[in-house]
């Protein structure tokens, strides 16, 4: 009975949650370790009297979002969420470094997004001092799918305007002359 096995039901009912949560958003096994970075997932029981936050629930939304707008297929979502995450757990320069070369090709790759562009948006790889036009403070920047998003509008945008990412650099300059106009 509940009564005499009170941490094995509590167990027994978060562990349906996170399976309901993973068949609801169709999530690979692989991403099982994303998923339970959500710190309310991985304590069992549910805080009686303190609902979970909506905003713990953001970083679920964003990837059904991202999903979609970006029509992902498991291997990609598994490719750019290992990237991402790569970045966060990197502890020092030489691995921030791959780190960020791997982010950078992962998306290249899988979204056929701009080499290029990316670069110019996030910063240079191998300068991690370079923190690109969107500002990319690495790794805090990389901790959820916020960056994946805001590179969603910006190459949207790009390609919308029909320029690369170095074009538009040059229009936030202050000064408009005959060369960048």
């Amino acid at each position: 009975s509940r009564d005499n096995a009170r941490p094995q039901f509590e167990t027994l009912e978060k562990l349906l949650k996170i399976a309901t949560i993973i068949q609801t958003l169709k999530l690979p096994g692989s991403q099982l370790d994303w998923l339970l970075e959500n710190e309310w997932l991985t304590k069992a029981p549910d805080p009686p009297t303190n609902p979970v936050p909506f905003a713990s629930w953001y970083s679920l939304i964003q990837l059904q979002q991202l999903r979609q707008d970006l029509k992902l297929e498991d291997a990609a979502l598994e490719a750019i969420l290992s990237a991402t995450r790569a970045v966060v757990r990197a502890t020092n320069e030489a691995d921030r470094v791959v780190a960020k070369k791997a982010f950078v090709n992962a998306l290249s790759e899988w979204l056929g997004w701009s080499q290029t562009d990316l670069e110019t948006l996030v910063g240079k790889p191998d300068d991690l001092a370079d923190l690109g036009l969107l500002d990319v403070r690495q790794p805090e920047d990389y901790r959820d799918l916020g960056l994946i998003a805001r590179l969603h509008r910006a190459i949207t945008l790009l390609k919308r305007l029909g320029v690369t990412a170095t074009q538009a650099t040059e229009w936030r300059q202050a000064s408009v002359t005959d060369a960048n106009a």
